[in-house]
């Protein structure tokens, strides 16, 4: 694939996306849930590699995405739960870790953050940070 087919097939996946939506909370919009849904698409188009990037580029890229799409579902926590499953997957357990305590930064009320980022804890072996975060929840 040449790079203007890449870049023209790009420009499909971009169309419909707010890239100057401010970040807020989630609520029940249809055109929320219709930019979440157009994120994803994106993400999911970048993380085919479609330039044929090298690992490390690709990697680069994907999380490039991912931080673009944070800048307008900021407060998503489903999206934060994507990155640090692809960090984790991609740049192991110490990336996705930081990425679980930008998401608990970013979402300090969000339970599903919380529980995720504890379960991945407990999955690690690090069973005392993940009651940390458990007796935290409880205050």
């Amino acid at each position: 694939m040449t790079a203007r087919s890449v870049c023209r097939e790009r420009k499909t996946y971009w169309e419909g996306i707010s890239r100057n939506m401010l970040a807020r909370p989630p609520r029940a919009k249809d055109k929320d849930a219709q930019q979440v849904q157009l994120w994803k698409r994106l993400i999911n188009y970048e993380k085919r590699n479609p330039q044929k990037l090298d690992k490390q580029g690709l990697i680069d890229r994907v999380t490039f995405t991912y931080n673009q799409a944070l800048l307008c579902l900021y407060h998503y926590p489903e999206i934060w739960h994507d990155l640090a499953m692809y960090v984790l997957s991609t740049l192991g357990l110490e990336q996705a870790a930081l990425v679980y305590d930008r998401a608990i930064s970013a979402l300090p009320d969000s339970l599903l953050i919380h529980f995720e980022y504890a379960d991945f804890l407990e999955k690690g072996y690090n069973y005392a940070k993940a009651k940390k975060i458990y007796d935290d929840l409880i205050k």
